[in-house]
């Protein structure tokens, strides 16, 4: 029987081999054909955006719209890359976890990266158990008996730092990104991640305990308490006024993406019972039917809507008011 060093090895052999001979990427099908689409949408948008043709505020909206197309890209693409890369540093650093998927792997399947892709999959927002004899169910099993093998902040960083490189001169933001968490892996810390000094102790941190506070509260109304009982049960359990929570409700909903978390927060709570545990597909798919004509992103909902129910689960309404009275105190 091979040891965890060589099951290891043998892993990465495989997998390196594989790399030199396809670049192929995911497997083509309607993700392709939506990713195609929104390249042709971002070609459009560069040609129409001549500054002798058109006014400055049509070209700030054909960039947003070109944004939206790159996130449609990375919405079928990235996550496969994400998961592709936490799978290999986890089985290069676990090898307990590099032995387990060496003996369960199927050698006959011709998509090579699919155990380091079960894996991160494991790490996702929407982790859920596919077939029961399948590799991923297998693997979901084995991680839920070892908590301790999970994304330490050292992954955290070097998954950063894979997912900005980049050969494009002017993606300075990328390289500013990669550069600074080299630096902090290797020990040192930089500069423009140091937070300003602000009127509290811990700002970021005020700013996530009033979110979670609004979230307790469209959490609540998704169950289906009456919104203004959710919020004065929140508000007295916090330690503020109804009327404060409500506006700090109205400052996120300022924020695209607060609003949309805050969207799904509520989806989650009107569908806790199916997003609680790792949902089926079948289950999963039942909660997209009855969502879908709610949103445009219905999919990218209950991804969100499954991470929020755990979220909320974990977190009491005492935690959130001892993170605001923490956060509220100046730094000595």
């Amino acid at each position: 029987m091979e040891n965890n060093s060589d099951s290891r090895r043998k892993l990465f052999r495989t997998h390196e081999q594989e790399m030199d001979k396809s670049d192929n990427g995911p497997e083509q099908g309607d993700a392709w054909d939506i990713a195609l689409a929104a390249l042709y949408r971002l070609r459009r948008n560069h040609e129409l955006a001549d500054p002798n043709k058109i006014c400055d505020s049509w070209r700030l909206e054909l960039a947003h719209q070109s944004i939206r197309c790159f996130w449609n890209i990375y919405r079928y693409y990235m996550p496969w890359v994400q998961h592709l890369i936490v799978g290999r540093y986890l089985i290069h650093e676990n090898d307990d976890l590099a032995d387990f998927v060496s003996q369960n792997m199927d050698s006959e399947r011709e998509d090579w990266d699919y155990p380091f892709e079960d894996i991160g999959a494991q790490f996702g927002m929407n982790k859920y158990r596919a077939d029961i004899d399948s590799l991923t169910s297998k693997v979901t099993d084995f991680l839920d008996d070892r908590p301790e093998i999970g994304l330490t902040d050292s992954i955290r960083r070097r998954l950063f730092i894979d997912m900005c490189m980049t050969t494009c001169a002017d993606a300075w933001w990328a390289k500013d990104v990669q550069d600074a968490f080299q630096s902090v892996e290797a020990g040192s810390a930089v500069g423009w991640l140091m937070p300003e000094p602000g009127a509290h102790g811990t700002p970021a941190r005020l700013r996530y305990a009033k979110f979670l506070a609004v979230s307790k509260v469209r959490f609540a109304s998704g169950q289906g308490q009456r919104k203004l009982d959710a919020r004065l049960d929140v508000a007295d359990a916090i330690g503020v006024s109804e009327s404060t929570l409500r506006h700090w409700e109205t400052l996120f909903l300022r924020d695209e993406n607060a609003e949309f978390e805050l969207f799904c927060t509520e989806v989650a709570g009107m569908y806790e019972d199916e997003l609680s545990s790792h949902p089926r597909s079948e289950e999963q798919k039942a909660v997209l039917d009855a969502i879908e004509p709610a949103t445009f992103k219905f999919q990218e909902t209950v991804h969100m809507a499954y991470y929020i129910v755990q979220k909320m689960n974990r977190i009491d309404l005492n935690e959130i008011r001892q993170m605001l009275r923490q956060a509220r105190e100046r730094q000595d």
